[in-house]
């Protein structure tokens, strides 16, 4: 099976390349560029919302728990709305 987009193949073996011409980059490669690029713009690119990230790291969460009760006090909104 592959999955199309426009100068991007993906195949279900995971072989993930962008045509540039006859250039092709590994996935190896896609992630050192996309280590380059700041936090908030990979997030948005890959479309990672807060509870995910939550989720994904809570074991870095739980270790500066006491940490990050500091962070927020009776008044520091938790909610972004």
């Amino acid at each position: 099976m592959i999955l199309r987009k426009p100068n991007i193949i993906l195949t279900s073996a995971w072989n993930f390349g962008r045509i540039v011409g006859s250039f092709m980059i590994t996935f190896e490669e896609l992630k050192k560029r996309l280590m380059q690029i700041d936090e908030i713009s990979l997030m948005e690119l890959l479309e990672i919302n807060s509870e995910e990230l939550v989720n994904r790291f809570a074991d870095k969460i739980e270790e500066k728990q006491d940490y990050l009760i500091g962070e927020f006090d009776e008044t520091t909104p938790w909610d972004n709305d």
